[in-house]
């Protein structure tokens, strides 16, 4: 799949800014930074999540450490996962700078459908499109996609108005074999019809 280029313009009081947004299926784990990659994740979930009590992200996190290097090990287990051909991998860029990753994989039971495991943007990049953009890019691979899944945390207020603004609907989704215990999501669906 090649790149898509979206040019995005900024109109503030008296500047125009213009940035160029390039979406990028990633084709092999050599083309991931992983250094930016994971830093991305950290902080766009340690941004998303700071007002809410540990507690409700997972009642084994004792301290904001714990939740670092949580991010930190789940982004390695999905870096392994795309080692191992298990997930796509897309990336979103902004001018050349990675601003941001999603990843996908076919649903196994389910035909035309997709499961979106992990959809990451760095807090200084948000509100450019890049999460709409990264999340039907499976789309262009998959043109005959009809439905993408998703898991939310129950806590994520953003995430939630986010999906619904995409047209994402509450859905009944059972996945058992996610990274995150299961009691703390729930599930989202786009469909195309």
């Amino acid at each position: 799949m090649k790149s898509i280029f979206i040019l995005l313009f900024c109109f503030y009081t008296t500047v125009a800014t213009s940035y160029e947004i390039r979406i990028h299926p990633v084709n092999s784990w050599q083309e991931i930074d992983t250094k930016s990659s994971q830093k991305i994740l950290v902080e766009s979930f340690m941004d998303g999540y700071e007002d809410v009590p540990l507690v409700e992200l997972n009642p084994a996190f004792e301290s904001i450490g714990d939740v670092r290097r949580f991010y930190e090990a789940y982004f390695f287990e999905e870096y392994e996962r795309f080692k191992n051909d298990e997930v796509l991998w897309v990336e979103a860029y902004v001018d050349d700078v990675l601003a941001g990753w999603a990843t996908f994989e076919l649903e196994q039971n389910e035909t035309n459908a997709a499961y979106m495991v992990l959809l990451t943007v760095s807090p200084h990049f948000q509100r450019l499109g890049l999460g709409k953009a990264l999340t039907f890019s499976i789309r262009e691979r998959y043109p005959h996609l009809e439905a993408i899944n998703l898991l939310i945390r129950k806590v994520n207020k953003k995430g939630y108005s986010f999906y619904y603004s995409l047209g994402f609907f509450d859905y009944d989704y059972n996945r058992p074999d996610n990274f995150v215990d299961r009691t703390l999501l729930t599930g989202l669906r786009w469909s195309k019809n």
